[in-house]
C-alpha cells in the first residue's frame, strides 16, 4: 500500500470515530497532531502564536486531554462545552474559521457582567451555592472561561486581592463532590457563555471602580459620616462583593475582623441608601 493510501486510511479511521475521545487517541497513534507541524493541534503559547492550528484538530486534541489538564486550563480552553477551542487571544490570526461553529469567536464573558460573589441560586443543573467562598469560586470560573489569565488575576479583575485565589481548585473540587467536576465544568462554561451573549444591564466592573477606596464612598456623601461596619455594608451591597474580600486600597478594611452592618435608620436615611445602591444586583435571565 502506498504512503498516500496508508494516510487517507488513517484519516479515515479519525474521521469516522463514535466520539472526540477515540479520534484523539487514534490522531496521536498515527502522529497527527504534531504541535510542530504545518497545522499546530496544541501546544506551547509561541506555537500557537507562530503556526496556523486546525480547529477541528484542535478540537479533537483538547478533548483527548480533557483529564490531564489543570482545571484553569480545562476553562480556559473551554473543556466541556461542544467545541474545546483556544482563548481568543492566542489564536493565530491565519487559523481557519469553523463555518459549523457559531460560538467560536465569542469573547468571553465581560468582568463587568461577574459580580465578585456569584448569585446565590447557582448553576443551572447544579442547584444553590450559599457558602461565601463557593460564590467567590464560582465568579473566578466565570471570568477564567475562555481567559488566558491566572485565577489570582481573575480574582484582581472581581476587586478581591490576588491572595484569595490561592485555594480556588479547591473550592471547586468541593463543589464539584455531590455532581462530578465535568458536570461542573459543564455548567460552568455554559453560565460563562450565556453572560459572554448577555451580560445583563449592571456594570459590576464600574460599582467596583466606582467604590475603588473609602474615600469615593465618603466623596457621594460629604455630610455623612460612615462607620467601618457601614463602609463595608455599603460596598458589599452596591457591588455584591464580599466584605472580607475588600481590595488593597481600603487599606486597613483588608481581609476585616468585624461584621458588616446596614447603616442605622436613625442616622441615615432610606433616600441616601437607594441613591447608593442605584439598583439592586440581579443576574440575568438563566438560559433555558
Amino acid at each position: 500500500m502506498s504512503a498516500e493510501a496508508t494516510a487517507l486510511e488513517h484519516a479515515y479511521e479519525v474521521l469516522t470515530s463514535p466520539d472526540l475521545t477515540t479520534a484523539g487517541a487514534l490522531a496521536d497513534h498515527y502522529r497527527l497532531l504534531d504541535a510542530g507541524g504545518p497545522f499546530a493541534a496544541i501546544g506551547p503559547t509561541q506555537a500557537l502564536r507562530d503556526h496556523p492550528f486546525h480547529p477541528v484538530l484542535h478540537a479533537i486534541r483538547l478533548r483527548s486531554l480533557r483529564d490531564h489538564l489543570p482545571p484553569g486550563t480545562q476553562l480556559a480552553f473551554r473543556i466541556g462545552s461542544d467545541w474545546p477551542r483556544t482563548p481568543n487571544a492566542l489564536r493565530h490570526r491565519h487559523t481557519p474559521i469553523p463555518t459549523y461553529c457559531e460560538n467560536w469567536r465569542l469573547p468571553p464573558a465581560p468582568l463587568s457582567a461577574i459580580p465578585q460573589l456569584y448569585w446565590e441560586e447557582g448553576l443551572p443543573g447544579i442547584g444553590p451555592v450559599t457558602n461565601e467562598r463557593s460564590r467567590f469560586a464560582l465568579s473566578i470560573a466565570i471570568a477564567s472561561v475562555g481567559r488566558n489569565i491566572t485565577t489570582a488575576s481573575a480574582a484582581e479583575g472581581l476587586g478581591a486581592p490576588k491572595v484569595q485565589a490561592a485555594r480556588v481548585a479547591h473550592d471547586w473540587a468541593t463543589l464539584s463532590e455531590h455532581c462530578g467536576w465535568p458536570a461542573l465544568r459543564k455548567a460552568i462554561v455554559t453560565a460563562a457563555t450565556q453572560l459572554a451573549q448577555e451580560p445583563g444591564t449592571i456594570n459590576y466592573q464600574l460599582r467596583r471602580e466606582e467604590l475603588a477606596t473609602p474615600d469615593d464612598l465618603n466623596a457621594r456623601f460629604l455630610e455623612s459620616e460612615w462607620s467601618d461596619t457601614e463602609q463595608l455594608w455599603l460596598l458589599a451591597m452596591f457591588t455584591q462583593s464580599s466584605p472580607r474580600l475588600t481590595p488593597e486600597a481600603w487599606g486597613n478594611l483588608r481581609f476585616p475582623a468585624i461584621v458588616p452592618e446596614r447603616p442605622s435608620e436613625r442616622e441615615y436615611t432610606d433616600g441616601d441608601i437607594r441613591e447608593l445602591l442605584a439598583s439592586t444586583p440581579t443576574r440575568p435571565e438563566k438560559p433555558p
